[in-house]
């Protein structure tokens, strides 16, 4: 046992010989700025990696039209594993940590302009992983879908997408409430309100329905947006019911059908 060791065991000091001196080294940096962050989050620096480490990186996505790495420049996040909807076409559930990350949302000062636009953390909350990208924005959820209701978080629905949230807009979630999803801000957006209680919900009742009548129901949801908005302009949504895919495109509008 170390000395450091012995001390947070027993709260007691051991004199070192005055030659000896022990150091503590992280070797986990975000590649954005160079600070440290908790193991599996950014680059490993110096040493080999740990079977544990490289159990708890950050995944990158694939599935279904591209993948997301993250990474920093001369590298980038390796995906360990099978995607959540990788899983879906298989006829397996989702095999992945939940509730590891709860984070706090930048504010829109902390946007770059003209900074690329790569996922830099994925969050796992409820059964389903969250990506975001520099900008703090998510821009991928996968997982599978689960009837079980969860309460609302008014506080993330009227932020959602501030600043560049119109009047006409929800506070709209990418998994809803009554699917188990995370009531974090990271699972909502500025949503057209005809679209959040039309399309997109004519939508969310398909799942439902299959789901209760016996089917296992996967999805893939990739939001895109323009420039450094916060506002997603449309989403891709590709669902698998047991093993059938189905893709739609909704533009986030008043019309998007």
């Amino acid at each position: 046992m170390s000395p450091f060791e012995f001390y947070l065991r027993s709260g007691r000091r051991i004199a070192l010989p005055p030659a000896t001196v022990e150091t503590k080294f992280n070797p986990w940096h975000d590649p954005e700025d160079g600070r440290f962050t908790f193991a599996g989050q950014g680059r490993h620096f110096g040493g080999s990696i740990r079977s544990d480490q490289v159990a708890n990186r950050p995944v990158g996505f694939r599935g279904g039209g591209g993948s997301f790495g993250g990474g920093g420049a001369g590298g980038s996040w390796d995906a360990v594993g099978q995607s959540p909807a990788e899983s879906g076409t298989r006829g397996r559930g989702v095999a992945r940590p939940t509730d590891r990350v709860t984070l706090k949302r930048p504010s829109s000062s902390a946007r770059v302009p003209g900074k690329q636009q790569r996922t830099r953390l994925t969050i796992y909350k409820n059964g389903y992983s969250y990506e975001l990208d520099a900008h703090a924005r998510t821009r991928r959820v996968a997982g599978e879908i689960r009837l079980q209701s969860q309460p609302r978080s008014r506080s993330a629905q009227s932020n959602a997408g501030k600043p560049d949230r119109r009047n006409s807009d929800d506070g709209g979630h990418f998994i809803a409430a009554r699917f188990n999803g995370s009531r974090e801000w990271f699972n909502h957006f500025a949503q057209d309100a005809n679209f959040n209680r039309g399309a997109y919900r004519s939508l969310e009742n398909q799942w439902a329905q299959a789901t209760r009548s016996g089917k296992r129901v996967f999805v893939d949801i990739t939001p895109d947006y323009r420039g450094t908005s916060m506002r997603p302009y449309k989403l891709t949504v590709r669902s698998i019911v047991d093993g059938k895919e189905f893709i739609r495109g909704f533009p986030n509008e008043k019309f998007g059908r």
